[in-house]
C-alpha cells in the first residue's frame, strides 16, 4: 500500500545514504522513530534538508509492504540550530535522541517532553538539569523507573531523611538494608526530594526549583550512573565517556 500523510516529527539522527542522499531518523506521537529518505539531500540547494533536532510537519511518502519511507516537503516549526553550537547541550541532546531511538516507543506524552527538553536546550537551559529532567521522566514513561516511596525489595516506606542504595538483582534503588552493590550507587534524601519534585512539575517549573551548582552535579553524575546500571540497551553516547565532560 502506498499513501502520503502529514505528521509532525522531531529529527532525532542524521547520515549519509549513498552519494547524494541522506537518512533521516524521525519521531512522531503516533509512530514512534521511523527511517525517512531525503533524496538529494547532499548534492541539491532545492532538495530538503532535515536539521538534527529541528520540528516539522513533514508531508511523507510511504510504501508500507516496503517499509519504505521518502519526505517530500516540510513546514518548519523549529530548527534548533542553537544546541548545535554547544558542546554540553549537544552532549545532552545526543543522549536524549539516542534514549528515544532505542525505546521503540510512541505517544503525545513522549512527543511533548522530547520538544520540550530540546526547546530548553535551545533557549539555553543548563544542560545537565534539562538531563536530570528528561531521563527520570523518560524512566517513569518506559515503566523502569524505581519507587522514590518505599523499597521495592522489603516493601518498607521510606524514611524523609533515608539514603538510597541500589539491588543489581531488582535492578533498582532500594533502602540501605537491601542494598547489594556495597554502597557504590547512593542517592541522599535531599536529592530524592529533588528528583520527586522533577517528576511532579512541568519542565519549566522544575528549572525554577533552586538548587546549588554542586548538588545538580552530584544528581547529574548519580542519573548518568543509574542509567548505566538499569536500562536495558547499550547507549553508545554513555559508553563515550562525553556525557561526564559536560
Amino acid at each position: 500500500m502506498e499513501r502520503d500523510s502529514k505528521e509532525l516529527c522531531i529529527v532525532l539522527r542524521t547520515y549519509d545514504a549513498g552519494e547524494t542522499s541522506r537518512l533521516a531518523t524521525l519521531f512522531s506521537a503516533d509512530e514512534g522513530a521511523f527511517e525517512a529518505m531525503l533524496y538529494g539531500a547532499k548534492k541539491s540547494a532545492k532538495a530538503i534538508k532535515a536539521p538534527l533536532f529541528s520540528e516539522a510537519s513533514f508531508s511523507l511518502y510511504r510504501v508500507r509492504e516496503r517499509n519504505q519511507c521518502s519526505v517530500k516537503d516540510a513546514d518548519f516549526i523549529a530548527i534548533r540550530d542553537n544546541i548545535m553550537s554547544s558542546f554540553p547541550a549537544t552532549m545532552v541532546a545526543s543522549l536524549i535522541s539516542e534514549l528515544v531511538r532505542t525505546s521503540r516507543m510512541s505517544g503525545a506524552g513522549l512527543y511533548a517532553l522530547l520538544a520540550s527538553c530540546l526547546d530548553e536546550l535551545e533557549f539555553g537551559q543548563d544542560p545537565k538539569r534539562i538531563a536530570i529532567y528528561f531521563v527520570i521522566r523518560y524512566l517513569e514513561l518506559f515503566g523502569i523507573l524505581s519507587s522514590l516511596e518505599s523499597c521495592p525489595v522489603c516493601q518498607r516506606i521510606y524514611a524523609c531523611d533515608e539514603i538510597l542504595g541500589y539491588s543489581p538483582k531488582e535492578q533498582s534503588l532500594c533502602c540501605s538494608l537491601c542494598d547489594g552493590y556495597d554502597g557504590k550507587l547512593i542517592l541522599p534524601p535531599n536529592a530524592r526530594a529533588f528528583l520527586m519534585r522533577n517528576l511532579e512539575l512541568p519542565l519549566e517549573k522544575a528549572l525554577l526549583l533552586e538548587i546549588s551548582g554542586n548538588m545538580i552535579d552530584r544528581i547529574y553524575s548519580f542519573v548518568l550512573r543509574y542509567l548505566r546500571l538499569a536500562y536495558p540497551t547499550r547507549l553508545k553516547i554513555l559508553e563515550s565517556g562525553m556525557l561526564e565532560t559536560v
